[in-house]
């Protein structure tokens, strides 16, 4: 029973990890994100709903060419969108990291001072001012 009660998760979790995959892959072919998708789909509705009921008719007409010049900038085509996301261009001109300074060890922990003790405080204690009382 437990056996049947795993292959049974793992095929759900499967097929809506397919489905999550399916999804991204559509974004990449859009060139958008989830975030503008909803931004787009609700201009596009806007402009639908003032195109068919827009109480002037220069209004309307405005509304339909706006909607008929959407277009995304970013969207570069199924194949340029896949090779940006999946072998950026800019990935090559990356600087080099750090050399490790001086100071540090081979851990990348840096040393203390010499005449430092561990747990010793760095900063000298001020003393109480203040006038004592009698």
């Amino acid at each position: 029973r437990r056996r049947v009660f795993v292959i049974i998760l793992c095929a759900v979790m499967g097929i809506v990890l397919f489905g999550f995959m399916l999804w991204h892959l559509n974004l990449i072919r859009l060139g958008t994100t989830s975030n503008e998708v909803a931004k787009w789909n609700g201009l596009r509705s806007y402009l639908k709903h003032v195109r068919l009921h827009g109480e002037e008719e220069a209004e309307r007409e405005e509304a339909a060419q706006t909607l008929a010049s959407l277009r995304n900038i970013y969207n570069q085509g199924l194949f340029r969108n896949m090779k940006q996301v999946f072998w950026h261009s800019d990935l090559d001109k990356l600087p080099d990291p750090p050399a490790p300074s001086k100071k540090q060890d081979a851990d990348g922990a840096a040393s203390e001072p010499a005449g430092k003790a561990a747990g010793s405080d760095s900063q000298p204690k001020k003393k109480k001012e203040g006038k004592k009382q009698k």
